[in-house]
Formats: structure tokens, C-alpha cells, sequence
């Protein structure tokens, strides 16, 4: 179920960053306050399980209990990100665009996608957050991934995908941080000690379409559609 390449690249970016870390070279949230981020956009994700969210939720337990000035994501919050379709601005509106179109291009890139399950097991550091390491048991979302790429490319519609970065991966970020680290051995001590833990496996029966802030916020996220696999 784990790809080897998956995860030598988690492996090799949770080695570089910790270093970073441990040495003070992290970078801070550029916009702390979750309630002061006018951003927005148009994301296609899927939600692990509770029973996933729940063990994630036991790890950022003893996170805040040493450093509570981090963001940390509340359980509703928690997503994979299949593709990040309009990327988050200030100034968007969802009403300005036309729903019904993009749905017409993810029901198209979702025609061959069968039901896959997620593996969600380890934590791998970034210079900037912390994020559960998740793995497919199948292609498939990889290929749905490329589906849409290339049907979004020759759409003609308003869309941002890959600009930032090409995602590869099925993680789940958990953790940005806001504030220098209050006691950063204490803190990086966590999460070595949660580097391989299995959080567990979550079935992916559906991905949702949705207009959502920076953060994913659940009072701020709008579901557009929901496609069934």
C-alpha cells in the first residue's frame, strides 16, 4: 500500500526540514489571524474519516499542551487536498463563477476514478507546518489529478492549478505556525516521537467540491458539489 517513492519524499523532506527547524529556520505564517484572512478559492478535496481525524486529534492534543500559540486544525477542518482548481485570493467570489461548469469538468475526470483508500500514517515537517503523511493504495488519484489538469487546461475557465506548486502527494496539514516555538525541543520531541505512528486508513467513497478561506475553516467553507465515486 506504501509507494516507495511517496515515501522516500516524505522521508527526505521531514529530514531537511527538521534540521531546519532545529536550527531556527522556519518560516511563520505571514498572516497569523485565521479571522482577519479575506482569502478565497475553490478546492477539490476529500475528508479522512473520524477515526482518522480522532487519532490526528490525539497528536495535536499533546502539541498544544506544550505549545498552544500554533494553528492548529480543528477536526472538521482536517482535508487532503486532491487539487487546489482556483487557488485562494483576495476578492473572490464563487457567485462570479459558473458552479455548473466546473462541476461538468470534474464529473468528466471523474469517469474512470474508482473507490481507493487513504493510508494515513507518520507526520513529515515542511519549513513552515506540520503534515500528515498519506498514502493511496491505488493510482488513482494520481491519475484523476491529471485528468483534470488537462480538462481544466482546455476549458477556457478561470483556474490557478499547479502555479503555486504541483501536488503530488495525499497529505493532510495539520499544524502552521504562528509564533516562534515556545520550547522547540519539547516540541520537535513530539514529533519524532509521531513520525511513523499509523493514524489509520480511510475509505474515499466521495471528494467534495468547495469555496473555502486559506485554512479550510468549516464557518467559512461553502460545499459546491459532492461527487460519489
Amino acid at each position: 500500500m506504501i509507494s516507495p517513492k511517496l515515501s522516500s519524499y516524505y522521508e527526505a523532506l521531514h529530514t531537511r526540514s527538521m534540521d531546519a527547524i532545529e536550527k531556527g529556520a522556519y518560516q511563520l505564517d505571514p498572516l497569523p489571524d485565521p479571522d482577519k484572512d479575506t482569502r478565497f478559492g475553490i478546492t477539490l478535496i476529500i475528508r479522512p474519516s473520524r477515526e482518522v481525524r480522532q487519532e490526528v486529534s490525539l497528536f495535536l492534543e499533546a502539541l498544544k499542551a506544550v505549545d498552544p500559540a500554533q494553528y492548529y486544525y480543528p477536526d472538521p477542518d482536517m482535508h487532503v487536498t486532491v487539487l487546489s482548481v482556483i487557488s485562494c485570493y483576495k476578492g473572490f467570489q464563487w457567485e462570479a463563477i459558473s458552479v455548473p461548469a466546473y462541476v461538468r469538468i470534474i464529473q468528466e475526470s471523474l469517469q474512470e476514478t474508482k473507490r481507493f483508500q487513504l493510508l494515513f500514517k507518520g507526520v513529515a515537517a515542511t519549513d513552515s507546518c506540520l503534515l500528515i503523511r498519506g498514502f493511496p493504495d491505488t493510482p488513482a488519484l494520481e491519475t484523476l489529478r491529471d485528468n483534470l489538469r488537462a480538462n481544466f487546461k482546455n476549458s477556457g475557465l478561470e483556474q490557478s492549478i499547479d502555479q503555486r506548486y504541483a501536488i503530488h502527494t495525499a497529505h493532510s496539514t495539520v499544524v502552521r505556525f504562528k509564533r516562534n516555538l515556545k520550547d522547540p525541543k519539547a516540541f520537535l520531541g513530539i514529533v519524532k516521537k509521531y513520525a511513523h505512528h499509523p493514524f489509520g486508513v480511510s475509505p474515499v467513497q466521495e471528494v467534495a467540491l468547495v469555496c473555502n478561506d486559506w485554512y479550510q475553516r468549516e464557518q467559512n467553507t461553502r460545499i459546491l458539489n459532492i461527487f460519489n465515486l
